[in-house]
Protein backbone atom coordinates (compact mmCIF):
# COMPACT_ATOMS: atom_id res chain seq x y z
CA UNK A 1 0.00 0.00 0.00
CA UNK A 2 1.25 3.57 -0.63
CA UNK A 3 -0.25 7.13 0.63
CA UNK A 4 -1.56 9.26 -2.27
CA UNK A 5 -2.31 12.85 -1.63
CA UNK A 6 -5.56 14.58 -3.05
CA UNK A 7 -5.55 17.93 -3.42
CA UNK A 8 -8.03 18.78 -6.36
CA UNK A 9 -10.85 16.69 -7.93
CA UNK A 10 -9.78 13.69 -5.91
CA UNK A 11 -9.93 15.35 -2.63
CA UNK A 12 -13.75 13.94 -1.96
CA UNK A 13 -13.68 10.08 -1.58
CA UNK A 14 -16.77 9.35 -4.13
CA UNK A 15 -14.41 10.83 -6.71
CA UNK A 16 -11.79 9.07 -6.62
CA UNK A 17 -13.72 5.93 -5.61
CA UNK A 18 -15.32 6.10 -8.94
CA UNK A 19 -11.74 6.78 -10.54
CA UNK A 20 -10.16 3.54 -8.78
CA UNK A 21 -12.29 1.80 -6.79
CA UNK A 22 -12.93 1.64 -3.00
CA UNK A 23 -9.96 3.62 -1.09
CA UNK A 24 -9.36 3.88 2.42
CA UNK A 25 -9.04 7.82 4.45
CA UNK A 26 -5.92 8.36 5.90
CA UNK A 27 -7.11 12.05 6.95
CA UNK A 28 -5.07 15.43 5.91
CA UNK A 29 -2.21 17.14 6.08
CA UNK A 30 -0.79 20.70 5.38
CA UNK A 31 1.80 20.75 2.59
CA UNK A 32 3.62 23.46 3.78
CA UNK A 33 5.66 25.45 0.78
CA UNK A 34 2.97 24.29 -1.51
CA UNK A 35 -0.05 26.37 -3.16
CA UNK A 36 -2.96 25.36 -4.55
CA UNK A 37 -3.54 26.69 -8.35
CA UNK A 38 -5.67 26.37 -10.90
CA UNK A 39 -2.71 26.07 -14.33
CA UNK A 40 -2.29 22.73 -15.48
CA UNK A 41 -3.50 22.31 -18.76
CA UNK A 42 -6.39 19.71 -19.12
CA UNK A 43 -6.83 17.31 -21.81
CA UNK A 44 -10.15 19.23 -22.16
CA UNK A 45 -8.57 22.45 -22.61
CA UNK A 46 -9.42 23.53 -19.57
CA UNK A 47 -7.41 24.28 -16.23
CA UNK A 48 -6.84 21.51 -13.83
CA UNK A 49 -5.87 21.52 -10.23
CA UNK A 50 -1.67 21.58 -9.53
CA UNK A 51 0.51 22.46 -6.61
CA UNK A 52 3.63 24.81 -6.85
CA UNK A 53 6.18 25.84 -4.76
CA UNK A 54 5.48 28.97 -2.55
CA UNK A 55 6.66 29.88 0.59
CA UNK A 56 4.65 30.59 3.43
CA UNK A 57 1.43 28.77 1.60
CA UNK A 58 0.14 25.79 2.19
CA UNK A 59 -1.74 23.01 0.09
CA UNK A 60 -3.91 20.62 1.82
CA UNK A 61 -3.94 16.87 0.96
CA UNK A 62 -6.78 13.99 1.23
CA UNK A 63 -4.37 11.40 2.19
CA UNK A 64 -5.63 8.05 0.70
CA UNK A 65 -4.33 4.49 1.26
CA UNK A 66 -3.83 2.83 -2.59
CA UNK A 67 -2.71 -0.98 -3.87
CA UNK A 68 -0.16 -0.55 -7.02
CA UNK A 69 -3.07 -1.57 -9.26
CA UNK A 70 -5.01 1.81 -8.61
CA UNK A 71 -1.56 3.79 -8.58
CA UNK A 72 -1.93 2.14 -12.44
CA UNK A 73 -5.19 3.09 -13.13
CA UNK A 74 -4.79 6.57 -11.40
CA UNK A 75 -1.18 7.51 -13.45
CA UNK A 76 -3.95 6.81 -16.48
CA UNK A 77 -6.60 9.33 -15.47
CA UNK A 78 -4.17 11.75 -14.49
CA UNK A 79 -2.27 11.57 -17.56
CA UNK A 80 1.00 10.27 -16.39
CA UNK A 81 3.72 11.39 -18.28
CA UNK A 82 1.60 13.47 -20.67
CA UNK A 83 0.79 16.06 -18.20
CA UNK A 84 1.31 15.34 -14.29
CA UNK A 85 4.54 13.70 -13.23
CA UNK A 86 5.08 12.09 -9.58
CA UNK A 87 6.17 14.62 -6.71
CA UNK A 88 7.50 12.26 -3.78
CA UNK A 89 7.03 13.64 -0.27
CA UNK A 90 7.44 12.71 3.04
CA UNK A 91 4.32 13.89 5.96
CA UNK A 92 3.90 13.26 9.24
CA UNK A 93 0.99 10.74 9.79
CA UNK A 94 -0.11 9.26 12.53
CA UNK A 95 2.74 10.68 14.32
CA UNK A 96 5.18 9.24 12.28
CA UNK A 97 7.45 9.81 9.28
CA UNK A 98 6.15 8.38 6.07
CA UNK A 99 6.78 8.28 2.15
CA UNK A 100 3.42 9.38 0.00
CA UNK A 101 3.06 10.42 -3.57
CA UNK A 102 0.96 12.96 -5.75
CA UNK A 103 0.98 14.62 -9.06
CA UNK A 104 2.08 17.97 -10.25
CA UNK A 105 1.78 19.34 -13.53
CA UNK A 106 4.80 19.11 -16.13
CA UNK A 107 6.24 22.39 -17.46
CA UNK A 108 5.23 22.12 -20.22
CA UNK A 109 1.72 21.64 -19.41
CA UNK A 110 1.24 24.91 -17.58
CA UNK A 111 -0.90 27.25 -18.44
CA UNK A 112 -1.36 30.38 -15.89
CA UNK A 113 -4.31 32.10 -18.23
CA UNK A 114 -6.64 28.98 -18.33
CA UNK A 115 -9.72 28.92 -16.25
CA UNK A 116 -11.11 26.18 -14.98
CA UNK A 117 -14.67 24.82 -16.02
CA UNK A 118 -17.66 25.52 -13.35
CA UNK A 119 -18.52 21.80 -12.51
CA UNK A 120 -14.21 20.92 -11.95
CA UNK A 121 -13.96 23.96 -9.71
CA UNK A 122 -17.17 22.78 -7.80
CA UNK A 123 -15.99 19.43 -7.76
CA UNK A 124 -12.67 20.55 -5.57
CA UNK A 125 -15.15 23.27 -3.67
CA UNK A 126 -17.26 20.15 -2.45
CA UNK A 127 -14.20 18.01 -1.78
CA UNK A 128 -12.48 20.49 0.66
CA UNK A 129 -15.73 20.89 2.45
CA UNK A 130 -15.93 17.32 3.05
CA UNK A 131 -12.99 17.51 4.53
CA UNK A 132 -13.52 20.69 6.42
CA UNK A 133 -10.52 21.93 5.22
CA UNK A 134 -10.18 25.61 6.68
CA UNK A 135 -12.56 27.99 5.23
CA UNK A 136 -10.22 30.87 4.25
CA UNK A 137 -9.12 27.83 2.24
CA UNK A 138 -12.18 27.13 0.62
CA UNK A 139 -13.16 30.79 -0.16
CA UNK A 140 -9.98 31.05 -2.09
CA UNK A 141 -10.96 28.07 -4.09
CA UNK A 142 -14.55 29.39 -4.58
CA UNK A 143 -13.21 32.41 -5.33
CA UNK A 144 -11.68 31.39 -8.78
CA UNK A 145 -13.13 32.02 -11.89
CA UNK A 146 -14.95 29.69 -14.09
CA UNK A 147 -15.94 29.26 -17.24
CA UNK A 148 -19.08 26.97 -18.98
CA UNK A 149 -18.42 24.04 -20.46
CA UNK A 150 -20.17 23.72 -23.49
CA UNK A 151 -19.80 19.76 -24.22
CA UNK A 152 -23.48 18.73 -23.31
CA UNK A 153 -21.91 15.09 -22.22
CA UNK A 154 -18.93 16.14 -20.45
CA UNK A 155 -20.99 17.97 -18.04
CA UNK A 156 -23.50 15.44 -17.67
CA UNK A 157 -21.31 12.83 -16.74
CA UNK A 158 -19.45 15.72 -14.12
CA UNK A 159 -22.51 16.74 -12.39
CA UNK A 160 -23.80 13.07 -12.15
CA UNK A 161 -20.35 12.49 -10.08
CA UNK A 162 -21.40 15.71 -8.54
CA UNK A 163 -24.67 14.41 -7.30
CA UNK A 164 -22.92 11.19 -6.12
CA UNK A 165 -20.62 13.38 -3.99
CA UNK A 166 -23.40 15.34 -2.58
CA UNK A 167 -25.31 12.39 -1.89
CA UNK A 168 -22.40 10.82 -0.16
CA UNK A 169 -22.07 13.61 2.14
CA UNK A 170 -26.07 13.85 2.80
CA UNK A 171 -25.73 9.82 4.11
CA UNK A 172 -22.98 10.90 6.12
CA UNK A 173 -24.83 14.26 7.74
CA UNK A 174 -27.78 11.46 8.78
CA UNK A 175 -26.21 9.11 10.32
CA UNK A 176 -24.41 11.58 12.35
Amino acid sequence: MKSYLAYGSNLHPVRLQLRIASVKSRGIICLSGYKLVFNKIGVDGSAKCNIIKEDKSVAYCAVYEVTEMQIYSLDEFESFGRGYEKLRVTCRLDDRSEDCFTYIAMPEYIDDHLLPFDWYKEMVVVGARYHRLPIEYIRNIEAVQAIKDLDIQRVGQARLTLSKMLANEARVARVA
